[in-house]
């Protein structure tokens, strides 16, 4: 692993959950984090809607499916120039009844982004 500079960050997690509101605060049916998510994207309405107005540039993937809220968080981070090496990615998807734990590129990871 290189070594870490102060403009390079780097997290073991990338959390992709399906929005609880489908997307009416966060405008995505996805957001994926790199680390715990905040507590407030998954509170009440106005909690919500506060979060996501007063930080409408907080770093997060959006998407219309998990896979490109990922793809989107990775892309971000990547035009950050920031150290982009997750090892574990945690899925939540309560629209489909579904939770992914996955090594970061392990063969199911890879399948389930479809490279």
């Amino acid at each position: 692993m290189s070594n870490q500079s102060e403009s390079r960050h780097y997290r073991e997690l990338v959390v992709v959950d399906d929005d609880r509101y489908s997307g009416a605060y966060s405008r995505a049916e996805y957001t994926a984090w790199w680390g715990i998510p905040p507590d407030d994207i998954d509170a009440g309405d106005p909690t919500c809607d506060e979060f996501w107005y007063k930080n409408p540039e907080v770093l997060c993937g959006k998407g219309n499916t998990a896979q490109e809220a990922f793809r989107d968080l990775a892309a971000k981070i990547d035009a950050k120039g920031w150290l982009f090496e997750p090892k574990f990615i945690d899925i939540l998807d309560d629209k489909y009844g579904t939770h992914l734990y996955m090594l970061y590129e392990s063969p199911e990871f890879v399948k389930w982004l479809g490279v």
